[in-house]
């Protein structure tokens, strides 16, 4: 492969946009990764390990507000005790949970390690509390031990904000870096791109106009063949001048034996002349024989001029025969290959619109699932702002976090009501687009009917083969015709044989050949000699 060529030459630009484009592709593709994957951790990771926390926080008030009942009323003392218990353990079930979540993250573990002691001891306190509820120390003690506990909780959920706000400045400092070293790339390669486009077409137009410079100069140098062009590449340029010079040397070398072959054609046609003279006495001698043929010559030109004029109109007609077949078999070949590829989009189009439809009803699917999902998060906030209004002051926190769960509600569920209202025009336009489509193969199937204009063509191309057919019926009588006048003329000729044959044929021969060897001879040296060998 000659790496100086000029298709590597003009290919090079171009192989280099497209490695810049695929590091600009490939780059983006990495950064879209990259986002992806801190989505999925923020979702599968930090968004659960807040929800974890907050739910064992309200675990820890329901187990708070268990213990109150219990020593604020006499009654349902089993149903306060298990709900006390119940709330209890899903607040250490849930921590478990978080740290399971966040199992990725040593540094949570190792700050929420007085969790399980200050958990003990909230819990034996308030055991102690309800089984000794006039007991103000115990009572005291547990109010400490709860309150230390939910300081825990709420640690847990701000370390968790807390890794998350990281994960994303470590993910943002990275997309930074990667795109800044993309774009860097990417600029770095189409300067080169940029240099070779400007460099390599100068170089190209400067061999260009080097060589139509030294053609130029040879061809209107005076028949000058000495002239050489100077090979200074290795592309097809050069190729080009080497070839060019070596059909100078050939031409220098013609050139050369035509001198030669003049000089002995000159001396040839002087003999000639001389025979030529002497075949002229014997040309008169024979004038009378030759006016008997002269009648019979006449007669057989005006056959012959019949004959032209038949067969001039026949070609005329076979030219109209052919061209009207051309044009019948272009109207086939546009008509089937236009129908074809109409038919295929038409196609094409149908299948695409209704994958779009399905892909719009799957959608409406999802949105009715998004829907459910955003009624019942309503009503469990709603059950839970009912809830904390039973549990009074103690509850009035979880009150305001299940208001803000049901506003989100609220407001998903609105967003999924406009985005199902998009979806419906969505599937609207596309059921018009397929009826469109539809009404397309329609008239690509009508466009069936231009085979008609076709058949006309050629029903056209046959009545002017027909005429063709009669001309040359024509003809043929013309030919036969010039054929009996020709033996007319045969039968002049042979009571002439003996006398004209060999004077004749000899005379017209030699004058005609002398004549024209003469005429030759002096316009070849004439242009042979402009040449410079």
């Amino acid at each position: 492969m000659n790496l100086h060529s000029i298709r590597v030459k003009v290919s090079f630009p171009i192989v280099i946009l497209g490695i810049a484009v695929l590091s600009l592709i490939i780059g983006y593709s990495y950064l879209i990764n990259l986002q992806k994957n801190a989505l999925d951790v923020q979702s599968t990771k930090f968004i659960k390990a807040v929800s974890l926390a907050l739910s064992a926080d309200r675990d820890l008030y329901q187990a708070k507000v268990a213990e109150l009942n219990l020593v604020t009323h006499t009654k349902n003392v089993k149903k306060y005790q298990q709900e006390h218990t119940e709330n209890a353990e899903q607040v250490t079930q849930r921590l478990a949970q978080y740290k399971s979540v966040l199992s990725d993250y040593p540094e949570v573990t190792t700050k929420l390690e007085r969790f399980d002691s200050a958990y003990n001891e909230w819990f034996s306190a308030s055991k102690a509390y309800m089984a000794d509820k006039n007991n103000e120390s115990k009572q005291s003690l547990s109010e400490q031990a709860f309150s230390e506990l939910r300081t825990t909780l709420d640690k847990a959920g701000e370390l968790a904000e807390q890794i998350s706000e990281q994960e994303i400045a470590r993910l943002s400092q990275t997309i930074a870096t990667t795109r800044f070293t993309v774009i860097s790339f990417v600029i770095v390669i189409l300067l080169i791109a940029s240099w070779f486009s400007y460099r390599i077409p100068k170089q190209l137009t400067n061999q260009i106009n080097y060589l139509t410079s030294r053609i130029n100069d040879i061809a209107s140098g005076d028949g000058d063949l000495t002239g050489r062009i100077n090979v200074r590449s290795n592309d097809e340029f050069s190729d080009l001048a080497r070839e060019f010079n070596r059909f100078l040397d050939n031409l220098q070398q013609l050139i050369r034996d035509i001198l030669e072959q003049s000089k002995e054609l000159s001396d040839l046609g002087g003999e000639l002349s001389q025979v030529a003279n002497k075949n002229n006495v014997v040309n008169q001698s024979l004038g009378q024989a030759s006016e008997s043929i002269v009648s019979a010559v006449h007669e057989m030109s005006v056959a012959s001029r019949e004959v032209a004029g038949v067969a001039q109109q026949s070609s005329s007609e076979a030219d109209n025969s052919l061209s009207l077949a051309e044009q019948g078999l272009t109207a086939v070949a546009h008509s089937s290959s236009r129908i074809v590829s109409l038919s295929q989009n038409m196609d094409q189009a149908m299948a695409r619109s209704t994958e779009l439809q399905q892909s719009s009803d799957n959608i409406a699917k999802v949105l009715e699932v998004i829907r459910a999902i955003a009624e019942q998060t309503n009503l469990l906030a709603l059950n839970a702002a009912i809830e904390a209004a039973r549990a009074g002051e103690y509850g009035r926190g979880f009150a305001v976090v299940a208001d803000e769960v049901r506003t989100l509600a609220t407001r998903t569920q609105e967003s999924t009501n406009d985005i199902q209202q998009m979806i419906e025009h969505f599937a609207t336009s596309v059921e018009q687009s397929i009826k469109a489509i539809d009404e397309g193969k329609h008239f690509a199937d009508d466009a069936v009917g231009s085979f008609t204009q076709t058949n006309d063509v050629l029903n056209a191309m046959q009545n002017s083969s027909t005429k063709v057919n009669d001309m040359a019926m024509q003809t043929a009588q013309a030919t036969e015709e010039q054929t009996t006048v020709a033996d007319e003329i045969s039968q002049n000729l042979s009571s002439l044989n003996d006398q004209t044959v060999q004077g004749a044929q000899l005379a017209r021969s030699t004058e005609d050949v002398s004549r024209k060897m003469e005429q030759l001879t002096d316009e070849l040296n004439r242009l042979v000699n402009r040449f410079k060998v």
